[in-house]
């Protein structure tokens, strides 16, 4: 399931969920649980990615429903931080999986996890991780995928280890919740589509790049970013005003700085 698939269906569960009352206090912030996880691990065992797309997770903050889909059946879910006396209580009420296809013993071990899981830790770093427990043993493992730290606008100040003039007006927009790319080239608008595989943390794609007819002096250069967005492959330091684009065998290709131009 692609992910604006996935963003689709989340939309849906927060117009459709049914009202629940004042939300307790989270000893975890809904800045962290915000976005997409991978779920990575149950009852200690990786999952299988279904046609090459890892189950994932996602939290609704504003009404503490857990949306889940282990690549066969959804799993739907309440929950509470801070249940109970411990700073670490965690409890999921209301566990529902779609039966599409019950006798999935991925979806099962989900359902189980969840319905068991009475604490839970954060591990913070490059590949935030979730892991809820029951007493010692670890039921769920999720990993952020979190990419959508990269949503605004940025302008492209290196391509490959060539620095960009100033005033080159060299930049881009990127948007994960529909993905799609699009900018200035500094002489002609382009347009394209992103691609995020959730198999692999920071995984990141451009593709379908398709730029407007105007005449240019340096098309070469234009070709050049069109290219650079082409070979990336994952992203670099993306909690701050800087990030490094990277191709496949982990060279940078495009540098960006944060920018307050307009979409």
């Amino acid at each position: 399931m692609k992910l604006k698939h996935r963003l689709l269906i989340l939309s849906v569960l927060i117009s459709t969920a049914v009202s629940v009352g004042a939300a307790k206090r989270h000893s975890i912030s809904s800045d962290i649980l915000n976005g997409e996880w991978a779920i990575e691990k149950v009852n200690g065992k990786k999952l299988i990615s279904v046609e090459d797309d890892m189950p994932y997770a996602i939290f609704n903050t504003r009404q503490n429903l857990l949306y889940a889909s282990d690549g066969y059946n959804t799993i739907n879910a309440f929950y509470t931080f801070n249940a109970g006396n411990s700073a670490t209580a965690v409890k999921f009420s209301n566990v529902v999986a779609s039966r599409r296809n019950s006798d999935v013993s991925s979806t099962k071990a989900i359902v189980n996890a969840l319905n068991n899981a009475n604490a839970y830790s954060y591990e913070e770093g490059d590949s935030p991780t979730l892991h809820f427990y029951k007493g010692e043993n670890e039921l769920l493992c999720l990993r952020k995928l979190g990419l959508s730290n990269l949503d605004g606008a940025w302008k492209v100040t290196a391509l490959h280890d060539q620095t960009i003039k100033s005033d080159d007006d060299i930049k881009l927009v990127i948007d994960t919740t529909d993905g799609r790319v699009y900018g200035s080239t500094g002489f002609n608008i382009f347009r394209g589509t992103i691609w995020i595989d959730t198999n692999k943390p920071h995984a990141i794609q451009f593709q379908n790049i398709n730029t407007s007819d105007n005449e240019t002096d340096d098309l070469r250069k234009e070709t050049r970013l069109i290219v650079a967005l082409e070979e990336v492959e994952s992203v670099k330091n993306i909690k701050g005003d800087r990030v490094t684009l990277l191709d496949a065998s982990g060279k940078p290709v495009i540098t960006l700085q944060r920018s307050s131009i307009s979409r």
